[in-house]
This record gives C-alpha cells, structure tokens and sequence, in this order.
C-alpha cells in the first residue's frame, strides 16, 4: 500500500507513480519548484481512485517525487465535503 499525505499548503494533488492513474494525459510541461528549491517537471495529469468512494481528479504525475500528495482544499471542493482531523480518528 502506497501512502498518501493530505496536504492544507500545496496548491495540486501529485503523485509519484503512474500506477496509481486509471487515466491520465499529456499536458504541456508544468515546472514546480519543490521546498528544498529544485525543480521537477510534470508532463501528465489524471485521474486517481484513492477509495472505493473518492476519486481525485487533476493529479499531476511527477516521476521524480518521492511523495503522494492530496490538497485538502482542492479535494473538498471537488467532492463538496468537510474532512475533519482529529488525534485518532480521520474522516
């Protein structure tokens, strides 16, 4: 199982393996700068079933990422829901 981090201060969902696509297309090459200050290039963008339930849709494909990331604010305006955090409980 691959994880995934939910994410409140990146601006895209990005994976790093196209495994996790059940339909992605090219697109013209988005340069992003990473926290350490390099740059990765994401040349795909697609579609993830990260549940049974939730499709994440717009996910950039970056090969050289070492992380799979959810923006929180991007996924609850897609699916129009609240997630709620708490110390033991995710829903």
């Amino acid at each position: 199982m691959h994880s995934w981090i939910f994410n409140t201060s990146v601006i895209d969902h990005v994976a790093s393996s196209i495994y996790f696509f059940v339909s992605h297309y090219e697109i013209k090459p988005i340069h992003i700068k990473l926290p350490n200050n390099d740059h990765v290039i994401a040349k795909c963008i697609g579609t993830i079933c990260l549940s049974y339930h939730i499709m994440i849709y717009h996910v950039l494909y970056v090969p050289e990422f070492t992380l799979n990331i959810v923006f929180v604010q991007k996924l609850t305006n897609t699916l129009d829901c609240q997630i709620v955090f708490s110390h033991d409980i995710f829903f």
